[in-house]
């Protein structure tokens, strides 16, 4: 008779006519024969071996069994590491507060995990195909009064800053309370936020809860209905005053004026005597009429260049100013806004939907200002807080404004 040699049980039983079974099979007959029996190769777990327990199905683990290397092994035998092993992520789940899942609830779970990450990544794919398309746009527009801005470069514009300098913001957050988070996370790890950040659709009651801004004041105006209403967040070295007087008082249409006082007593004076500044956050809801709309801002545009007040507008007025020249009404619009005084900062497409297999562009979030160009900066940031992009203006050297 001739003696071989075998590693282990699993390789012994292997040498029989009768091997031709499964791991599955294996581990289920010899596990009878160990007291603890391993996890892996069924076989003996002595303490004299280094070895693991699960915390979930409390079954053991040689350390050359499991995913380990020994470098890790001490922080998990470790009484004072509070490090625990699982050998799985159903293990693993088992050790939340929340562990009472079956296997139909633990199956729900990892499928609702894969379809949060396939999400995100289509989010990605979505932003990364939107951001070509601008691209492609851009180089068949020849000049232009702002730029694209990605979310990462705000936080330079922002902080560039003198102290003269103003900085607005405006944002389609399609639900504040929402996406509150996501306002934040385009001005993250920046020293500091803008001066004023304006928002639309913020779907608020009177019951507001949740969207405070540290060191921000904010001034809301609702919507009767369960879509629209502004607010705008006013940094607390600002003062201001609330102009009732300037709103436009119309259906289906709510905005926010405020203006900024020159004779500041707070630690962050931005105006010289008599160089207030008056921001206005509008929403118009789709289906509006233009003309009605266009009438009422009109007037208050006037009413402000006759007081003499420098003023910017901005916001979301459903009004695509990327047919200008193509569509009567949106020519019309444009026309009467410059003919009452002021420039429209903003020409490039701030909403990039996917219609079928193509993309359409369309530019619905306007900024308005009777400030010279050379004395402003405009942006579209290609932001994803809605489907929206928000609009960014930077005023340089306000006291030098005429």
């Amino acid at each position: 008779m001739i003696d071989i040699f075998v590693c282990s049980k699993k390789c012994e039983f292997t040498k029989f006519l009768f091997h031709a079974v499964s791991d599955k099979e294996f581990i289920k007959v010899n596990a009878k024969k160990s007291k603890f029996p391993c996890l892996k190769c069924a076989g003996e777990c002595h303490k004299k071996f280094d070895r693991l327990q699960c915390a979930g199905c409390l079954r053991w683990l040689h350390l050359e069994c499991s995913p380990l290397v020994e470098s890790e092994y001490g922080k998990y035998i470790s009484s004072n590491s509070g490090n625990i092993y699982t050998c799985s992520t159903k293990c693993e789940l088992k050790m939340l507060p929340f562990c009472c899942l079956d296997e139909y609830g633990f199956t729900k779970y990892v499928s609702h995990a894969k379809m949060h990450y396939a999400a995100q990544y289509q989010s990605k794919r979505a932003r990364q195909s939107k951001i070509k398309c601008l691209r492609n746009e851009s180089e068949n527009t020849p000049s232009s009064l702002c730029e694209y801005l990605d979310p990462q470069q705000v936080r330079d514009v922002v902080n560039e800053d003198c102290l003269n300098d103003l900085t607005v913001y405006h944002s389609n957050v399609c639900s504040l309370r929402k996406n509150l988070d996501k306002l934040f996370e385009t001005f993250q790890d920046g020293l500091k936020l803008p001066d004023l950040i304006g928002v639309t659709e913020t779907r608020l009651d009177e019951h507001l809860t949740e969207i405070d801004i540290d060191n921000y004041d904010f001034e809301p105006c609702f919507s009767n209905t369960q879509a629209g209403g502004v607010g705008i967040y006013v940094a607390n070295y600002l003062e201001y005053a609330v102009r009732r007087d300037l709103s436009l008082n119309l259906p289906h249409c709510e905005d926010i004026w405020v203006e900024i006082f020159s004779s500041s007593r707070k630690s962050r004076t931005k105006f010289e005597d008599g160089k207030n500044m008056v921001v206005g956050i509008v929403y118009r809801h789709p289906g509006s009429q233009y003309k009605t709309f266009c009438e009422r801002i009109c007037n208050t545009i006037d009413d402000m260049n006759r007081c003499n007040k420098n003023f910017i507008i901005m916001g979301d007025v459903n009004v695509n100013s990327l047919k200008y020249n193509t569509v009567g009404t949106v020519t019309d619009y444009l026309q009467s806004i410059e003919g009452a005084g002021c420039l429209s900062f903003i020409d490039k497409a701030t909403r990039v939907v996917k219609r079928g297999n193509r993309w359409e562009t369309s530019c619905i979030d306007h900024l308005y200002s009777n400030i010279e160009p050379a004395r402003m900066k405009t942006y579209v940031v290609t932001s994803d807080i809605s489907d929206h992009f928000s609009t960014l203006a930077k005023i340089l050297d306000v006291n030098a404004i005429n």
